[in-house]
């Protein structure tokens, strides 16, 4: 694990929130727990944190990932998932980020918080949700105290099942230096991964249209409400792919919408419905089983502009019309000193 991080987990707010009509997605807030138009230049001028993070190139490979540790404006840190589904509407899990670190619930040294099934408000869709931490969990009150070495994730999972055969893994981790003071110097990264990856050899082929819907989830950052950390956000995806005619590996774009956000430490959310993202258009295809990757346009609530990156990655290979069943990815959007990162699941649907 890297030296010196502070862990960050939830303390009056776990990842399903429960309420009377459902269980409403959970995150971090990491102080108290846890083409198209073309974005800036990546000249290095913007500050890390969730602004940074936002607008470097995802890492493609086994899961697509997004972070604000980066070479050259690219995204350097690697996340491996396993997921298997366990009886009781939970899952037995294994996240690695190379070999800086690892969450298991069989090392003793990470602390599942919540592992259970429920329901994100902002699509109705039912997860699994996973919050876990390694370290010395911080409270959202006065007594909060000093905590050591550590680090937070939040993820989600559609596995129905341990047939399940084509399912979705999407995240969230922050880590907190000993000695962060401000945003820029706190760790925030996105992933997204599946069971089924989809063969890029297979997309030539392809011709027609295919939409995917799903649900985003990820953390924002505005530094009136937050000056060091940053609160979570539930939201909707709807990816349009275009295939082509069969002689090219055609196009994928589409809208990050439905935005509830963490209004404070307790985990209440609230609709703002004037937020989007745009996944603008880009090609599919490339290294890496069909990788793709594009920038992101979109806007907060008060019509603040934002720009950034988007990455993500076919799954599914069972389906009738030889179509990808699925597709998982990363996104985000910014200006230099606010923003949101998040990472999203979605299957095939009218």
């Amino acid at each position: 694990m890297r030296d010196k991080l502070k862990a960050v987990t939830l303390g009056a707010a776990v990842v399903f929130a429960m309420a009377s009509a459902g269980c409403g997605g959970g995150g971090a807030n990491v102080h108290d727990v846890m083409d198209g138009p073309s974005p800036p230049i990546d000249d290095g001028s913007f500050p890390g944190g969730i602004p940074a993070a936002a607008r470097n190139h995802a890492h493609p490979g086994g899961s697509v990932v997004q972070s604000s540790n980066s070479t050259d404006r690219v995204t350097i840190d690697d996340i491996s998932v396993q997921v298997s589904f366990r009886q009781g509407g939970s899952v037995d899990y294994r996240v690695a980020n190379g070999d800086d670190w690892f969450l298991d619930p069989d090392d003793p040294e990470t602390t599942t918080h919540a592992n259970r099934t429920g329901q994100l408000q902002a699509t109705g869709s039912t997860v699994i949700g996973v919050l876990a931490t390694k370290g010395t969990s911080r409270r959202t009150d006065d007594d909060a105290v000093t905590i050591g070495d550590g680090i937070s994730l939040v993820m989600y999972t559609d596995i129905g099942g341990p047939m399940d055969a084509d399912y979705l893994v999407w995240g969230t981790w922050v880590e907190v230096p000993d000695n962060a003071s401000v945003h820029e110097e706190v760790v925030h990264g996105v992933f997204s991964s599946g069971s089924d990856p989809f063969p890029q050899g297979n997309l030539l082929p392809l011709t027609g249209n295919a939409r995917y819907r799903g649900s985003a989830s990820g953390m924002y950052f505005e530094p009136v409400e937050q000056p060091l950390g940053g609160y979570s956000f539930e939201a909707r995806v709807t990816l349009e792919a275009d295939f082509g005619d069969g002689t090219s590996l055609g196009t994928i774009g589409g809208s990050i919408d439905n935005f509830r956000f963490q209004m404070d430490a307790d985990g209440t959310r609230q609709a703002r419905p004037g937020t989007m993202v745009t996944l603008e258009s880009t090609a599919i295809g490339g290294a890496n089983s069909g990788f793709f990757e594009g920038i992101t346009t979109g806007n907060f609530q008060d019509s603040t502009p934002l720009s950034g990156r988007w990455g993500g990655r076919y799954y599914g290979t069972a389906e009738t019309d030889g179509k990808p069943g699925s597709v998982a990815g990363t996104f985000g959007s910014a200006n230099d000193d606010r923003g949101l990162i998040g990472a999203f699941g979605a299957h095939r649907g009218p």
